[in-house]
């Protein structure tokens, strides 16, 4: 439906940015031009102006009418897509499975040892070891005075 309406929307404007060059203004403009002033002789001393003023009204409508469409369904037409394309996302990254072991193949594929996580073990024991590296808490000195 939007593919329609936006065919629609570029003829209505080409034939819009026609009529608009077609009508005659004050000064003669291009529709005297290109053979506009020919048209007063087919619908009368004046009738010309009002058929082109009143083409040009209704290819105006039309436009507008094309453009808040395509604004509006521009603005609606991705939000499910994203959706699901995030909620797809969060299922395929998820490390973790609620209350289960860490997916270390998923944390660094390959054997990269540099990203991998350590063993609970390994980890104990790096927490053990800066423990006892960290310095014991000491009162911070008062100030003189």
């Amino acid at each position: 439906m939007t593919t329609l309406v936006t065919i629609i929307f570029f003829l209505v404007s080409t034939m819009m940015i026609l009529a608009i060059l077609m009508q005659a203004g004050k000064g003669g403009g291009m529709g005297s031009a290109l053979g506009g002033g020919a048209s007063q002789s087919v619908f009368g001393g004046g009738g010309g102006a009002d058929v082109m003023a009143k083409i040009t009204q209704g290819l105006a409508t039309a436009f507008m009418v094309c453009a808040i469409y395509l604004a509006y369904a521009g603005s609606h037409s991705g939000s499910e897509f994203l959706k699901d394309q995030s909620q797809a996302w969060e299922d395929e990254t998820k490390l973790v499975e609620e209350d289960g072991e860490v997916n270390y193949e998923r944390v660094a594929p390959s054997g990269n040892t540099k990203l991998a996580l350590p063993s609970k073990e390994r980890a104990a024991v790096m927490r053990a070891e800066a423990a006892a590296a960290a310095p014991a808490s000491t009162p911070l000195p008062s100030a003189p005075g």
